[in-house]
């Protein structure tokens, strides 16, 4: 049995979800997740793990820790579509681009 009431950081744990963080702004919460990822915060997590505990989104975790932007939105939603598609879809698209065009964007990519 507890004798005294918890210290503000026993009140402050993080539950699974975000529950007890809601009340923070998002990028307040996507600071505490960075923190957590790179070991500024008591302990270490993963990216998934704080993402999860803070309830933020992943891309936001990882451009507050490296400190460069992830990918835009559309790009997101394309890769998500390229993995999903079969390869006749793939094709489809890939001959709505222009074969040119998704060539030269490949070899920017390679080189």
């Amino acid at each position: 049995m507890l004798t005294k009431s918890p210290t503000s950081e026993l009140q402050d744990t993080i539950v699974a979800g975000g529950r007890r963080l809601r009340h923070l702004p998002l990028d307040a919460r996507v600071r505490l997740a960075a923190g957590l990822v790179t070991g500024n915060q008591r302990s270490r997590f993963s990216r998934k793990a704080a993402c999860e505990a803070c309830g933020v989104p992943w891309h936001l975790v990882r451009q507050a820790v490296n400190g460069k932007p992830g990918p835009s939105r559309a790009s997101a939603i394309a890769v998500s579509w390229w993995q999903q598609a079969s390869p006749g879809d793939r094709v489809e698209f890939v001959a709505a681009c222009g074969v040119s065009e998704v060539w030269d964007a490949l070899a920017e990519v390679v080189s």
